[in-house]
């Protein structure tokens, strides 16, 4: 079985910060691209972007939005900031690196190679929320509430009922490695 599966039924635990991080959301998602986007990039998050970041995922994210237009969300953060000094900056980073990788590993799959293969350039958690609404008729204030966790794995499950592509095992691994050195000689042989 997918790993994706158990962490829909039992999503792991986190805490940066000093904060119990909830499951990641699609909301979630959307939230953290607009206030924080850096945090998904190369370069090393700021303790500001991690700080954003770690409020935005410790709370519901329909609340996240009403809560920094408080007015007094600016002394919240100086105050947390303050407690937070005596931290590893680096080890927190890592934590909420942690917490996104787990979150946002796609179920394994494999696609049948004699189909053109399908690739989507669109982010993660716009697929996920038009799969919840489209296929599966979800409103979209209750699909943005659904963990990016659980929105992966009825995407696979349905994406696997519509014989559209397997769930990778070790039978499927082997192949899929064969398919793609075989791809490559012929390409070879052909220039």
């Amino acid at each position: 079985m997918d790993a994706v599966f158990l962490k829909a039924a039992n999503p792991p635990q986190f805490k940066c910060l000093g904060a119990t991080l909830l499951p990641l959301t699609i909301g979630h998602l959307f939230l953290l691209r607009k206030y924080c986007s850096d945090i998904f990039g190369q370069d090393e998050m700021s303790f500001g972007s991690l700080a954003v970041a770690a409020f935005i995922c410790a709370h519901p994210q329909e609340k996240v939005e009403k809560l920094l237009a408080r007015r007094f969300v600016r002394a919240t953060f100086e105050v947390w900031g303050w407690l937070c000094q005596k931290r590893d900056l680096a080890a927190e980073r890592d934590i909420f690196s942690d917490y996104l990788n787990e979150s946002l590993d796609p179920p394994k799959l494999w696609q049948d190679l004699s189909r053109p293969l399908i690739t989507c350039q669109s982010p993660m958690e716009m697929r996920l929320l038009v799969v919840l609404m489209n296929d599966f008729h979800y409103p979209e204030s209750a699909a943005l509430c659904v963990t990016v966790a659980k929105a992966n794995a009825l995407w696979a499950t349905f994406g696997e009922l519509k014989n559209k592509f397997t769930f990778e095992d070790s039978r499927t691994e082997g192949l899929f490695e064969f398919a793609e050195r075989m791809r490559a000689e012929k390409a070879k042989r052909e220039n």
